[in-house]
């Protein structure tokens, strides 16, 4: 999962940022920063696409929906966390 868009098969058409995230989460067995994996994931040129629509199924505030893009390979790859 680390270098392709995988995860995006375990996520429904249109998703959430922390939709993918608690895919990571859940195959990595751990708690990832909200911040910096919104920033990782953004920062692969044709992963994720917006839909331009907005959800509040997890309340509070809404987010933006995205889909899968075209890529298939992820550059720079999303790394979990390293224990020291």
């Amino acid at each position: 999962m680390e270098y392709t868009t995988l995860a995006t098969a375990f996520c429904p058409t249109h998703f959430t940022i922390a939709d993918l995230r608690r895919v990571y989460e859940i195959v990595w067995g751990e708690t990832l920063d909200p911040r910096n994996f919104h920033r990782k994931v953004k920062g692969v040129a044709d992963f994720l696409v917006p839909t331009g629509e907005m959800t509040t199924k997890h309340g509070g505030r809404s987010a933006a929906l995205f889909r899968r893009g075209t890529a298939e390979v992820l550059h720079p790859a999303i790394l979990r966390g390293r224990a020291n």
